[in-house]
């Protein structure tokens, strides 16, 4: 409530930058299910906020087959290049967060090549993540991925309470 009590200009720009240098070689394909399923398992992503008569009603939709996700293959260009086109994509990326359609996360990978450690920039709104929930999905982010990486269906930790159930609490 405080939030859009605030009557920003632009309250889909209030958000969390979140980069990670990968130890190993990212698979976009792999990136991508991991997302999903913690797209799946964690209700906040799914949030949306829309305002009707004057009043702001936040819901969480289903989870969605295509989840907001970006690979770029920077692999070939040189480094100056690269840094460059990564800081163009992350201000061009916070665009496409939207509180009423969605994504409230954006997912990028950056692929830059064998030299640099690959990235991944997650772009979150403040209203879903915080710095104590970006230390909870960077978790069963890595849980998720290196299952998957050995063959295993993954499995994340036993939700304590979901986010709706919670709320309506």
């Amino acid at each position: 409530c405080w939030f859009f009590e605030q009557n920003l200009p632009n309250p889909e720009q209030w958000l969390l930058f979140f980069e990670v240098e990968a130890r190993i070689p990212l698979s976009p394909e792999r990136l991508k299910q991991v997302l999903q399923i913690l797209s799946s398992h964690h209700d906040a992503l799914r949030t949306r906020f829309v305002c009707e008569a004057g009043k702001w009603r936040q819901f969480i939709v289903a989870p969605d087959q295509d989840v907001p996700f970006i690979n770029m293959d920077l692999s070939t260009l040189p480094q100056v290049q690269q840094d460059a086109i990564m800081q163009t994509t992350a201000i061009q990326s916070q665009h496409n967060i939207d509180l009423a359609q969605g994504p409230v996360v954006q997912t990028i990978h950056f692929d830059l090549g064998t030299k640099r450690p690959n990235r991944l920039l997650f772009i979150i709104h403040h209203l879903v993540g915080d710095v104590y929930s970006l230390q909870v999905l960077a978790s069963d982010f890595q849980t998720a991925y290196h299952q998957l990486m050995q063959g295993q269906v993954a499995k994340l930790a036993s939700k304590t309470t979901s986010y709706k159930a919670w709320a309506e609490k």
